[in-house]
Order: C-alpha cells, then structure tokens, then sequence
C-alpha cells in the first residue's frame, strides 16, 4: 500500500492540531446526539391560566429544572387540546369530567367590584337590588349556552335576585377584561373563588355582599395517559397539590 510521510515541519504541526481536533470532533459529536429538553404541554382556559396558573409558574419551574413548559390558552381546553395536550385543566360537571381527572376546587361564585365603586354605591344590601337600581354588571359573553361556568343570570337565581330583570348590560369575551373593568371600577364581575383570592388580598378587588353561591361544577385536571411520563406526572401533582 502507499502512504504519505510527513516532513518534521508537518509532524510538528499535527501533533500540535491533534488534541484540539480531537476535542472539536467529541464537542460536534455530543452535539448531534444531544437530546432536547422534555417539553409538557398544558392546555387550560384563559382564566385559570391567567389568575392561577401564571403567578405560580415561577415555583412550578423550580420543581422542574430544564424542562420547557408550554402554556395553551384558550376557552374551552378540552377541544382545543390538541394531540401535544399533556396535562388539561378545565371546569366541568362532575359527570362530564373523565373519570382520571382530579378536582382541583369547587366553583364559589361572588359580586365583586372595587372598593371605590362599593363606598359610591353604599346603599346596595342584597343581590336583588343590583337589578332595582340598574346596576352595571359586567358579563362573561358565553359563546356556547352549554358552557359549564356560572353566569349573572344563575347566580342571581341563587342568591335570590330576579335576574328577568337583566337588563342592558357590558359583555366581554374574556375574562381579564371583566376583572380589569371591576378593578377600574365600571362594575361589578362574578369572581371565582382561587382565581381573584389574590386581588381580594391586595384589596383590589373587595366583595360587595357576603353572599356566594357554590355549585357541583368545579375545574378538573387529568394527565393524558398515552403521555404521562414522570414530568408530566409531577406537574399534574404539583398542581393538584397547590390547588388544595
């Protein structure tokens, strides 16, 4: 066989390329065989993303390290899960929740508004006087008259309002803008227990009757069992865990 010699000039330069060559091959090596980070899909709806979830991702990345969660919003989880869907988290009737899904709480229902729109209308005692009085009520615009969460209409039904006499009212598609419009004082919203306990604290928002209706429905989470390796299954129990 034939070969190639090298001159002492070039020995001097391979043994001196030999170890960084060496190194660059292993770096490229790694490199293509490195795997990506895990990725877990949660597919909730905007309220509970926003109010919930969100303010607590923070410690929810600690408990995962390298792990890229991916947030998928939208009103209603479940057929807009997707086949990437992990984990879902949706409000529903006990008997439309799959029978793996976990409550997380209850739905508690109460009037909420800002602490200067009560001082300006002290004279509201009881639920049937926000109709008498004309009040604004700000409403969460239900694009399905199926949807599963309570609306002025029920809750009044309960907490003993007349609510035939709804009248014009403000309505929103989303959620956010409903709590943002009773923190800047526009009206009163339906606030859900878990969701605005915060802003309650902070005195953003203040109950305006001590009235709460709580019903049998409640928001759910339940892990997709094809899909349920060991990260999805400590963010599905972490969550259950700091909901209760």
């Amino acid at each position: 066989s034939t070969g190639m010699a090298l001159t002492n000039h070039g020995e001097r330069l391979f043994a001196l390329l030999q170890e960084p060559l060496a190194q660059a091959a292993a770096q490229l090596q790694s490199f293509q065989h490195h795997s990506a980070p895990e990725r877990v899909v949660i597919s909730v709806d905007h309220a509970f993303a926003s109010f919930w979830l969100l303010p607590r991702l923070p410690q929810l990345r600690e408990q995962l390290g390298d792990t890229d969660i991916c947030i998928h919003s939208s009103q209603d989880p479940l057929a807009n899960a997707g086949q990437e869907a992990d984990i879902s988290i949706f409000m529903a009737k006990p008997e439309r929740a799959h029978r793996d899904a976990a409550l997380l709480f209850r739905e508690t229902v109460a009037a909420v508004c800002s602490a200067g729109f009560k001082a300006a209308n002290a004279s509201l005692r009881t639920p049937g006087e926000l109709l008498t009085n004309n009040t604004p009520l700000l409403h969460l615009r239900n694009p399905d008259k199926h949807t599963p969460w309570m609306d002025w209409a029920q809750w009044l039904s309960t907490a003993d309002g007349k609510p035939e006499l709804l009248a014009a009212k403000t309505e929103f598609n989303s959620y956010e803008m409903i709590i943002k419009a009773a923190c800047d004082g526009q009206g009163v919203a339906l606030g859900w227990s878990k969701l605005i306990d915060e802003l309650l604290a902070k005195g953003e928002l203040v109950m305006l009757f001590p009235d709460k209706v709580q019903t049998d429905t409640g928001y759910y989470i339940q892990a997709d069992s094809a899909r349920a390796n060991d990260k999805v299954l400590t963010i599905r129990d972490w969550i259950v865990t700091t909901a209760r």
